[in-house]
């Protein structure tokens, strides 16, 4: 009996390809195994936490992060407020889906995780409570979705984004 499987998460990056073309790889050989649901592995990302970060004032000084392979990876913190996502996870997810013959799902990084960039010591002029406001409304607006979680395609408002309807589908799993 086989026993259902689909990747989570980051896949090792080529050296031959980037942006677009890897993304395209990845998928395409996901298919190619047989996997119901595909993701990006995400090969376009800058790094799997700190992609929503684009745009905001940050000093390179943050915690360190250990991983069971032994590296590490240092985040970084705000430099001063307020903060604000630069990127939403969507971006990515309708790029793999315009190569994805199957549902596509995308990696979103955890509000837990992002709470780690306001610094030990505090910024003059934003507390840590409007930081973690601004964190909360900036995570919900990541993972709200107008439509459903999973469908076969995908209606032109999700794909859609105007000034005042959060991020569409950062979080979900849809085919092309």
């Amino acid at each position: 009996m086989p026993i259902p499987t689909e990747p989570v998460g980051s896949l090792p990056r080529s050296k031959d390809l980037s942006g677009a073309a890897a993304v395209k790889d990845v998928i395409a050989r996901l298919e190619a195994l047989g996997s119901p649901v595909v993701t990006d592995g995400e090969q376009t990302k800058p790094s799997f936490v700190t992609y929503p970060l684009a745009g905001l004032a940050l000093s390179p000084e943050g915690v360190v992060i250990p991983f069971a392979d032994g590296h590490t990876r240092r985040l970084p913190v705000l430099a001063q407020g307020p903060f604000r996502y630069g990127v939403y996870a969507d971006s990515y997810l309708l790029e793999a889906k315009k190569h994805a013959k199957v549902p596509v799902k995308q990696a979103v990084i955890a509000v837990s995780a992002m709470s780690l960039l306001y610094p030990p010591t505090g910024l003059p002029g934003y507390s840590r409570e409007q930081f973690v406001a601004d964190l909360v409304a900036e995570g919900e607006n990541a993972a709200s979705t107008p439509g459903p979680i999973v469908s076969k395609s995908t209606s032109p408002k999700a794909a859609s984004r105007s000034s005042s309807t959060p991020p569409a589908a950062s979080c979900a799993s849809s085919s092309a």
